[in-house]
């Protein structure tokens, strides 16, 4: 197998295409949203087991066990890198590849580089929108994977797992050209200290201020404002579900909203805000002095009003 060369990437879509244009490589599809759900500091087979529990937990997957075969098919495979004669890791520049980017370079760092080749593509555009010609040019020029890149990205990976991620800002990400962003955006994700909402659904509350949207165009709206697309479909459902079933609701429904994934009709419903919405989105109204909060960026869980805030330039305690 030394001969063989193992091709990782972002996830099954990505692959495929891909597959269809390499020859006589393995592909292995990394399928894990890390910006949504508990992402601690654990070795790779426990966290496989948190992560599949979440990703269970959402209605992502048939089972919490069958998500995680799926995971410890995957683990295995970037275990036994050292038998591959080269490994190219082939990701884009948003905030979901950035993340896996870096875990998987945390893997091979933790288990040996060995003698195994390592290169990396890094887009700044979306592997699966592009024509098969440009994966091959792409291919072509891969470049290897440096010291300071393998160092930057075992660094990371181990503040983004930590417990306090005040250590994040710390560490020099220009080795990596799209890195620097997608920790920014990444912290955006806390509680702001204007409303106590972070980014994502900061953006679904401005945007229904404006008008009243189904799902689906409010999910087109809030893609358009992202620099850099990373939130598949799945995880601004959980993020609406959120705004709609908190204690002290910021968005309602017509008809009265049921959890998506359990009935049809979710796409099709009427999203616009409640009194309380509009005066968190005007920040006039802070969300934690209304609603708890229970959410996991990485390795931190942020629970209560004490929660750290994001006030555009570092995380503080309000």
């Amino acid at each position: 197998m030394r001969s063989r060369q193992l091709i990782i990437t972002n996830g099954s879509s990505a692959a495929e295409l891909i597959e269809s244009v390499v020859e006589d490589a393995d592909l292995l599809s990394w399928d894990d949203v890390l910006h949504d759900g508990p992402v601690p500091d654990l070795h790779l087979e426990s966290l496989s087991r948190v992560r599949a529990d979440f990703i269970a937990s959402c209605g992502w997957g048939s089972s919490s066990d069958s998500v995680y075969r799926q995971f410890v098919t995957r683990d295995e495979t970037i275990l036994k890198h050292a038998e591959y004669g080269e490994v190219v890791l082939f990701f884009e520049h948003d905030l979901y590849d950035q993340l896996q980017l870096c875990q998987i370079l945390d893997v091979i760092s933790s288990t040996g580089i060995g003698e195994t080749n390592l290169s990396a593509v890094l887009m700044s555009d979306y592997i699966a929108e592009q024509e098969p010609g440009i994966i091959d040019q792409k291919l072509e020029s891969r470049t290897a994977v440096t010291e300071s890149q393998l160092d930057t990205a075992v660094q990371f990976w181990r503040n983004f797992t930590s417990k306090d991620h005040r250590g994040l800002a710390t560490v020099d990400c220009s080795s990596f050209p799209h890195l620097p962003a997608a920790r920014t955006r990444l912290l955006e994700e806390y509680p702001s200290v204007t409303n106590g909402l972070g980014r994502s659904r900061n953006s679904i509350l401005q945007i229904l201020a404006g008008e009243v949207l189904n799902p689906v165009a409010l999910f087109s709206n809030h893609q358009a404002l992202e620099t850099a697309r990373y939130l598949g479909d799945s995880s601004f459902w959980r993020y609406i579900e959120g705004l709609l079933m908190c204690s002290t609701p910021l968005v309602r429904s017509e008809p009265d909203f049921f959890r998506p994934g359990r009935r049809s009709g979710f796409k099709t419903l009427r999203l616009s805000l409640t009194d309380a919405g509009r005066g968190v989105a005007a920040g006039e109204i802070d969300n934690l002095e209304l609603n708890d909060i229970d959410e996991w960026i990485g390795g931190v869980h942020l629970t209560g009003p004490d929660a750290p805030r994001w006030d555009g330039f570092d995380l503080v305690t309000k």
